[in-house]
């Protein structure tokens, strides 16, 4: 039997194995048991409005992942990457290097880690229902909220643009006018100092609203870039210290203040408003980034090769120098360029949004909003004392969206949502690019524009068959476009002489795609709900951002994604027991992975490259479990798994395959995309009388091997990892005060975040993730 035929034989079989699966628990024997009355309900109702409306998370038929802003203090999780720790399949990385200050999100094996606005993200990020349109800048601080959805799968119909893979939803708290709020300090590891403060007040009784939050934190970093000279004496490569010893600085370290302001309008009875704005200023140190592989005969500085003596023994330090030397362009002198050793970002937003009951059945939602951000970092390439590249980045980006939501019902039958949605996007992308890997003379600078549009229109309705019966429909119809102008320089500002074929070109982009989803759900029980989804979703295609020789300028199209999901949710034992079950299958087409060496698509002997590209096609399918019990009123276990298997069914044979053996293949997996991933939870709240409570939790995640690069290589790869959690809360009778001593990583696990490979220019960068870190916070409530 041949290859081929064995792989579609086990495709198959794993298929029938997961829907047999599925199936099952949707036959499974029902006992019947008497509802319970509200005051037997100890697992805390989540409400989610995924669906245009606010619904109960277990009545809810998708995959969701609904976490409140108490769980998120309990397990100390201040940063959105936090989360995916208790978030079955799903991945939040924080970036570095040439990506800087972004967030590469994955979910089901679907993402993106390109943070310039012409490669879309293949996970939707949304604040308060407002798309975020580029994932630089997006590791966003869990600032006062209200909770975090995370929708699993394809929500082509329901968040629409660019939710392929599923979507993160981020909702603030509304202002009450009730005069409450809380001031929280924190300090603990590497000199961190953080304070958050949030106030809710009345400015008109019973009309006009305010709540404004706020947080700062600074903490020192934890990768020491170190002056290789100075801990080498006798070298012949030149000191970079500047008389403070061999320490150069620190990476990894955090600095950053943000503020939101709320303000709620009751109109009338009929019409209420709300407005947010919000500010940031994040002027972190760089991204942790060390050196792992070094090995390029070709470069050597004052007589000493490039090779692993730049290796430090030290996982934690680096001898990057963020320094290029001179370069000579066509015979002229170059002065030395130096990047600046932090990832900043300034970002803003302000939206509105109104509700209107126009009838007692029909409410038009109107979401307007207005976003900016500026980011710059850096990239020492080869992280040592050589020259041999910087980059220096710099990305403006504005945006503009408005959406419109008219919610109705058909008596009692027929719940429906119709609406419309438009996003208007320019952004700027500068880079200085000093690459003598790739040439002597490659130095200039880039200054690219990029204007996008998308435009849509969407129905989605619910009929209710019966009290226990739901039929679910949606269809989004998507047009957009997208161009990319490309401007090349020398450093002098004339016309770049290395790639001035470039300079002044466009590339433009223009799409159309309709999206479709059916479902079915059964109420067997008021505790037991079984579901199918049938859903597609997409990601907008576009034009290489980056190219380094005239080959390297091409197009990209979309991706899409088909999906077949069967799900069970269910509240049991007197509702002290949550446990919701989800198993899919996906058909995905057209992916863009992005290519790091493509000699097919550079001049002879060249691999440099990092060009999206529609590399393949794959079947992705999964198990994912979530449960919470609460077996005492005092105690709580919570856990979640996912396993995910994917596998390429065909690699465009131009982006790899037998035909191109430095390209990916069939049996790799794509970035950031672990088969099994699994998180646990326990606590106990133990009354000590007048006294007040004290709170023990520990939790512990395990997210299995992955690959950091498409094409999946031992260099490259991302070996699994356990993290084991505590947190120790005491709590005032009153519940005012509040004390609590935290650790993460208490075991010193170490593991790499990310790696990026080079290594056809000798060069493998990695970004080590941090060890043990604890805190201590006070937190007074009013």
């Amino acid at each position: 039997m041949s290859s081929s035929s064995l792989r579609r034989r086990r495709r198959a079989a794993m298929r029938a194995s997961a829907l047999g699966a599925a199936a099952a628990a949707v036959a499974m024997p029902v006992i019947a048991q008497d509802a319970p009355s509200a005051d037997e309900d100890v697992l805390a109702e989540i409400v989610v409005t995924a669906q245009f409306r606010k619904e109960r998370l277990q009545d809810t038929p998708l995959a969701i992942t609904a976490m409140t802003a108490e769980l998120l203090q309990e397990r100390s999780q201040t940063s959105v990457n936090e989360i995916a720790a208790n978030a079955p399949s799903v991945v939040l990385k924080g970036q570095t290097g040439a990506y800087g200050p972004s967030l590469a999100a994955n979910i089901r094996g679907v993402g993106q880690q390109t943070p310039n606005p012409a490669v879309e993200p293949g996970v939707g990020i949304y604040v308060d229902d407002v798309y975020y349109p580029t994932i630089a800048g997006s590791v966003l601080d869990l600032l006062d909220l209200d909770r975090v959805e995370v929708l699993r799968g394809p929500q082509g119909t329901l968040a629409g643009k660019n939710s392929i893979g599923g979507a993160i939803k981020l909702y603030s708290k509304r202002p009450t006018g009730d005069g409450s709020g809380y001031v929280q300090v924190t300090y603990g590891s590497r000199d961190r100092v953080e304070a958050r403060a949030a106030t809710d007040f009345t400015i008109v009784d019973d009309k006009l609203f305010a709540r404004v939050a706020a947080a700062t934190k600074h903490q020192d970093g934890y990768v020491e870039r170190r002056d290789f000279a100075c801990d080498n004496p006798g070298t012949a490569v030149p000191s970079f210290s500047m008389g403070n010893g061999c320490k150069l600085g620190t990476e990894g370290g955090k600095q950053y203040t943000g503020i939101r302001t709320s303000l709620r309008w009751l109109a009338n009875d009929d019409v209420e408003v709300n407005i947010i704005g919000d500010f940031t200023d994040d002027n972190s140190e760089s991204g942790p980034l060390t050196l792992g592989y070094a090995n390029n005969a070709n470069f050597t500085l004052n007589g000493v090769p490039y090779d692993s003596r730049f290796i430090p023994q030290d996982p934690y330090v680096s001898y990057g120098t963020y320094f290029m030397g001179a370069t000579n362009v066509n015979g002229d002198q170059v002065p030395p360029l130096v990047g600046p050793d932090r990832n900043t970002v300034k970002g803003w937003g302000l939206s509105g949004q109104v509700e209107w009951r126009l009838a007692e059945n029909l409410m038009l939602t109107s979401i307007t909003a207005w976003r900016g951000m500026e980011a710059h970092w850096a990239l020492d390439i080869d992280v040592s004392p050589f020259s041999m590249g910087l980059g220096t980045y710099n990305l403006d980006s504005r945006s503009f969206t408005q959406e419109l939501r008219l919610n109705g019902s058909i008596g009692s039958a027929i719940d429906y949502t119709v609406g419309a949605f438009y996003l208007d996007q320019d952004a700027v992308n500068s880079a200085r690019a000093n690459l003598k890997f790739i040439s002597p003379t490659y130095d200039l600078l880039t200054d690219d524009p990029i204007y996008g549009s998308t435009q849509g229109a969407f129905l989605h309705g619910v009929w209710h068959v019966t009290d226990k019966a739901n039929v679910t429909a949606g269809v989004r119809y998507t047009e957009e476009e997208k161009t990319y102008e490309y401007n090349r320089y020398d450093p002098d500002g004339a016309p770049s002489s290395v790639v001035g074929f470039l300079h002044g070109q466009k590339g433009d982009y223009e799409g159309s795609k309709v999206d479709y989803r059916l479902g079915v759900d059964y109420h067997w029980l008021p505790e037991l709900m079984t579901y199918v989804n049938y859903a597609t979703g997409f990601k907008g295609g576009g034009v290489n951002p980056s190219p380094l020789f005239i080959e390297q300028v091409r197009g990209f199209d979309p991706e899409e994604l088909v999906s077949l999901e069967v799900g069970l949710k269910t509240q049991l034992f007197d509702r002290r027991l949550m446990l919701n079950l989800a198993v899919f299958d996906m058909d995905y087409k057209d992916i863009q992975l992005n290519l790091l060496s493509c000699p097919q698509f550079s001049p002879p002997g060249q691999l440099a490259c990092a060009m999206p590209f529609n590399a393949g096609n794959a079947d992705v399918r999964g198990v994912e479990l979530e449960t919470v019990l609460r077996p005492t009123d005092n105690l709580t276990i919570d856990a979640a798994w996912s396993y995910l298997d994917f596998e390429y069914s065909y690699i465009n044979p131009l982006a790899g395959g037998p035909t191109r053996p430095g390209g990916p293949q069939i049996g790799m997996r794509p970035t950031y995309t672990p088969t099994k991933k699994g998180s646990v939870g326990i606590q106990y709240e133990i009354q000590l009388g007048s006294m007040g409570t004290l709170t023990p939790r520990f939790d512990a995640s395990y997210t299995g091997d992955m690959y950091a690069n498409a094409v999946n290589t031992p260099r490259t790869k991302l070996d699994s990892y356990t993290l084991l959690n505590a947190r120790l809360t005491w709590r005032s009778p009153q519940n005012v005060w509040e004390v609590s001593a935290e650790g993460t990583n208490l075991d010193r696990e170490f593991y790499y975040i990310t790696r990026a490979d080079l290594s056809g220019s000798g060069i493998i960068w990695q970004q080590p993730a941090p060890a043990r870190d604890w805190g201590i916070t006070f937190r007074r409530k009013f």
